[in-house]
């Protein structure tokens, strides 16, 4: 299991002398104990504003860093937590069978790294602000290359990703196993150049399954690709076995998602307005449950997670008052989506050669 240590805005990190577990211990405010799948639980105290527990999956667990790897740093700006635990078997961002979800909170700049027991460490390159990446055990190293606004791609041994909070403004989008996608048609009203996501009875989902194709991601020089956005930046997950994404930016990102071996999304563009997803005014996000019909995301310029639930209760996100997150169980209802003129999205093909779009220069929108 991680280990985090919070001080507020300043990520700590902590020191592994191998693989000896250990616990960690913040201002002694807030315990929170942790929920081990078949492993011995340990106790994490944090500062009474983000209380966070572990689950382990089965691997020797360790509150620390793996030897040479980078150590974990995850930080708390206090009114963002969020919660994400997966049972090993399904890459999304879950909460396991009964186990008590991690929380993972980002204070808008420094997302946190964790290096999983056995896993190959990240290769890594910073201009002085990138913060690190991890990469699960027996998947492909990722590289995290950051231009001074780039946070940290997460993947956990045997699929476990990790969601990240941002400063309020974009969370993660997280993986739905095994759902299947949906088809998605533009209304005749796509803006130029950005494929806006909408499926024959408007539920999009946004996912990518165990050993999906690697997703594309186009952007056109401002936004941010895929995933996480701490305001400037992003970040994109990795399943375990899966191929690396593949991230490319050229000025708005509109985000690609794919299902493994699901039927691939269909989209169609006209070159007029381009889809965003229902906005309450603070944008919520909506999950999806494991086999449960997708939900569309909300999305109020701000762009909102998604997390998927395998079975268990549904993780509750909660934002600093921009981002809300709702998870929606199994069986629940797809929500529609509405064109506002701004927000495009795009979808990848579960062909051999992932498609990317470009925005046409209006504000981006995970699906």
């Amino acid at each position: 299991p991680l280990a985090t240590v919070d001080d507020g805005p300043t990520a700590s990190a902590t020191v592994d002398d191998g693989h000896t577990p250990s616990a960690t211990v913040d201002d002694g405010r807030t315990p929170s104990a942790t929920v081990v799948d078949g492993a011995t639980p340990s106790v994490m105290v944090d500062d009474d504003r983000t209380p966070s527990v572990t689950e382990d999956d089965g691997a020797t667990p360790s509150e620390t860093v793996d030897d040479g790897a980078t150590p974990l740093a995850m930080m708390d700006d206090g009114p963002t937590p969020s919660a994400t635990v997966d049972d090993g078997t399904s890459p999304s961002a879950t909460v396991d069978d009964g186990a008590t979800p991690l929380a993972m909170v980002d204070d808008s700049r420094t997302p946190s790294a964790t290096v999983d027991d056995g896993a190959a460490p990240l290769a890594k390159v910073d201009d002085g602000h990138t913060p690190s990446a991890t990469v699960d055990d027996g998947a492909t190293l990722l590289a995290t290359v950051d231009d001074g606004r780039t946070p940290s791609v997460t993947v956990d041994d045997g699929a476990t990703l990790l969601a990240k909070v941002d400063d309020s403004r974009t969370p993660l989008a997280t993986m739905d196993d095994g759902a299947t996608p949906l088809v998605t048609v533009d209304d005749g009203r796509t803006h130029s150049g950005g494929k806006a996501t909408m499926d024959d009875g408007r539920t999009p989902s946004a996912t990518v399954d165990d050993c999906a194709i690697p997703l594309a991601t186009v952007d056109d020089g401002h936004t941010h690709s895929a995933s996480v956005d701490d305001g400037h930046t992003s970040s994109a997950t990795v399943d375990d076995g899966a191929t690396p994404l593949t991230m490319v930016d050229e000025c708005h990102t509109p985000s690609s998602t794919v299902d493994d071996g699901a039927t691939p999304l269909a989209m169609v563009d006209d070159g007029h307005t381009p889809l965003v997803m229902v906005d309450d005014g603070h944008t919520p996000s909506a999950t999806v449950d494991d086999g449960a019909t997708p939900l569309v995301m909300v999305d109020d310029g701000h762009t909102p997670s998604a997390t998927v639930d395998d079975g268990a209760t549904p993780l509750t996100m909660v934002d600093d008052g921009h981002t809300p997150s709702a998870t929606v169980n199994d069986g629940a209802t797809p929500l529609t989506m509405v064109d506002d003129g701004h927000t495009p999205s795009a979808t990848v093909n579960d062909d051999p050669t992932p498609s990317v779009t470009v925005d046409d220069g209006a504000t981006p929108s995970l699906t």
